[in-house]
This record gives C-alpha cells, sequence and structure tokens, in this order.
C-alpha cells in the first residue's frame, strides 16, 4: 500500500505486527481522512497539446472515492524524500503508461467533502506536459481516457458536473489554469 510509505518504517505493519496486512494502507488513509479531514500532499498532472487538448481519465471502478468520475491524467502522492515533479513522472507512467517531463504549473489548496462521507484537504500542484503516446492505462486506475479541448471541457463540466471530479472543476476555476 502506496499510504503505508509515508509512516515512519518503525510503525509500519511489518514492524509492529511482523506481517503484512493486503489493503491496511488503504484503510488508514480513510480513516485519518474521514475523521480529520487532514490536509495532504498531492500533484496534478495534464497533458497540453499545440491544440491545448487535455488528456482525462475516467476513474476505475473500485477506487475508493470518485470512482466512475472523469478527472485530470493523474492524481497521486509523492514517497518521502521524493521530488513532487519525479512523483509525477512516476504515476503518469504508472497509472497511463506514458513517459512525460512534467511542467510546474502552480498550486493550490482545496477542501471538498466527496462521495462516501470523505473529505479532502490537499495542498495540489498542477503539472502540465506534452506527449505523442497513446495512453495505455493500468485498469485498474483509469477505465477510460480521452483527448479533449478545454472549450469543449468547460462546456461539458457545465452541461454534466456530476460526470467530473471535485478538483478537476476547482482546477477549471482557477484562472491561472485557464487557456
Amino acid at each position: 500500500d502506496q499510504s503505508l510509505l509515508l509512516m515512519p518504517p518503525s510503525l509500519r505493519p511489518e514492524s509492529l505486527f511482523g506481517f503484512h496486512l493486503p489493503g491496511f494502507g488503504t484503510i488508514l488513509t480513510l480513516v485519518i481522512i474521514f475523521v480529520t479531514g487532514l490536509i495532504t500532499q498531492n500533484f496534478i498532472g495534464n497533458r497540453l497539446l499545440r491544440l491545448w487538448e487535455l488528456l482525462l481519465q475516467r476513474r476505475a471502478a473500485g477506487k475508493y472515492h470518485s470512482e466512475g468520475l472523469w478527472t485530470n491524467t493523474c492524481c497521486s502522492h509523492p514517497y518521502p524524500g521524493e521530488s513532487t515533479p519525479d512523483a509525477a513522472r512516476r504515476r503518469v507512467r504508472e497509472e497511463m503508461g506514458l513517459n512525460i517531463i512534467p511542467v510546474f504549473s502552480h498550486s493550490f489548496v482545496y477542501k471538498g467533502h466527496l462521495d462516501n462521507g470523505l473529505t479532502e484537504f490537499e495542498y495540489d500542484h498542477v503539472f502540465t506536459a506534452s506527449t505523442d503516446q497513446n495512453p495505455d492505462p493500468d485498469p485498474t486506475e483509469a477505465s477510460e481516457w480521452k483527448y479533449i479541448t478545454m472549450a469543449d471541457l468547460r462546456e461539458d463540466v457545465r452541461n454534466n458536473p456530476d460526470a467530473y471530479t471535485l478538483w478537476l472543476k476547482i482546477i477549471l476555476d482557477d484562472p491561472r489554469f485557464g487557456f
């Protein structure tokens, strides 16, 4: 579980109990977020082309929140000691099968209530990148993907707001990300 990598090694289940507990990191993360709304550091990546297209993914069924919603190319959290650009590069490769060079755009803080009674409180970093590759997504992360122009995305979000993640709608409203 990636969430457990954020914990000091001495507090991980393997150290405390002497064996691995599958899914424990996800459960622990959900409890902390649900109970405290604790702020977490996140990064968000999108793809830019000459025509200002974005690469979106539909979150896979079984994700612990926002499953089946359209969202930005990739979201995740850096490992301890890992730079945010390195984490963005790693997770875009893991989630979408793309090798990119992330370019920092801006950061923002948001707190929002999600499905399943969860609250996210995050300091997010937005990156952009260019690529001529077609995605090969990990099906446990993304069930679909599509390229869309900013104008078409804004119109679709206005017409179908429930089809998109909260944080993507926040990004689209941020003038620092305006095209």
